[in-house]
């Protein structure tokens, strides 16, 4: 998939199908991103195309003095076509091309975005996976997506992000592949 905005609108579906299934009483339950639950994998997973959103504008997200929202206190779902929407809307062309500011420093826009999409699959996956799901990765977004969980990955490795890869074997489905590649076992 060669237009970063179809890959992008089709991983917010994916991530859109995961939350819809999700039990609400299985948010406390832990999810395989290590230290968070489903609520906490769920509220990244949102939170955090709000602040690509804010990075593709140029401008930081500040902190809220009462903490960040719950998006699991209400439709999961539509917060995160909301999110989705927001972020899709932020990386026009010009956004696309430029340099633009994220906690870690300048990333060029067209890399953040991918992150935008990749965070869709991997914490959508987390989070479905640990409320007890079997989250599966449509092959078009797994082919499109694990090239950028590779790339991603190898520079975050050490730092917290992402621990190191999970061995599959050669019959492994695509999603156990970009799973096992971003250091999460399927």
């Amino acid at each position: 998939m060669s237009d970063p905005h179809a890959l992008y609108a089709r991983t917010a579906e994916f991530a859109q199908s995961v939350l819809a299934d999700i039990d609400p009483g299985r948010l406390d339950d832990p999810s395989p991103c290590a230290g968070w639950d489903v609520r906490e994998a769920t509220n990244h997973l949102i939170g955090g195309q709000h602040y690509f959103a804010a990075c593709a504008r140029g401008q930081g997200l500040e902190p809220r003095a009462d903490g960040p929202p719950d998006f699991t206190a209400g439709d999961m779902v539509a917060a995160h076509r909301q999110a989705a929407a927001a972020c899709a809307a932020a990386f026009s062309d010009e956004a696309m091309t430029a340099m633009l500011p994220t906690v870690r420093g300048e990333v060029p826009g067209g890399m953040l975005f991918q992150v935008a999409a990749m965070e869709n699959v991997l914490h959508a996956w987390d989070a479905g996976r640990g409320a007890g799901l079997s989250p599966q990765v449509p092959d078009d977004i797994a082919e499109a997506i694990l090239g950028v969980v590779g790339a991603i990955a190898a520079n975050a490795r050490g730092d917290g992000d992402f621990a190191e890869p999970v061995e599959v074997g050669d019959g492994a489905s695509m999603t156990d592949r970009i799973v096992a590649l971003s250091g999460r076992t399927p």
